[in-house]
């Protein structure tokens, strides 16, 4: 039971994730396209978007309508650069350290970064089980 409790929340968590993704990757071609930004500035101009999308929408959908406060705000802001971060990680582990090709890091960033970030947030973030 409590593992498909967390199975059905990791597939929420997962469909939400790709949605955020999308709404990044939008903004940052609108932004290059549209409002002729440069690239690095559109860039942080997704990646503000997809935080502040992407707190909602966890918020709501992935963890069952968890309580907005200001300190689950900045845990997940934290998570966020967590996650910028490890995936940093896995690239310069990969490509520079083992060197191995420049595909091979995104193995562990779609298959090991989203399972830690969501146990973060299930945990830290939004501090619940989520709904039943």
């Amino acid at each position: 039971m409590v593992l498909s409790v967390v199975l059905a929340a990791f597939v929420r968590f997962a469909a939400n994730g790709a949605g955020i993704a999308l709404v990044a990757i939008g903004t940052y071609c609108a932004g290059v396209a549209w409002l002729d930004l440069s690239p690095l500035t559109a860039n942080l101009l997704a990646y503000v978007t997809q935080l502040a999308v992407g707190y909602q929408v966890h918020r709501l959908f992935s963890f069952a309508n968890a309580p907005m406060t200001r300190s689950s705000v900045a845990r997940y802001t934290a998570l966020s650069i967590g996650a910028f971060l490890l995936n940093t990680l896995w690239i310069w582990l990969l490509t520079v350290a083992v060197h191995l090709p420049a595909w091979t890091p995104i193995l562990p960033m779609i298959a090991l970064t989203p399972v830690m970030t969501f146990l973060a947030a299930r945990h830290w973030v939004f501090g619940g089980d989520g709904p039943p």
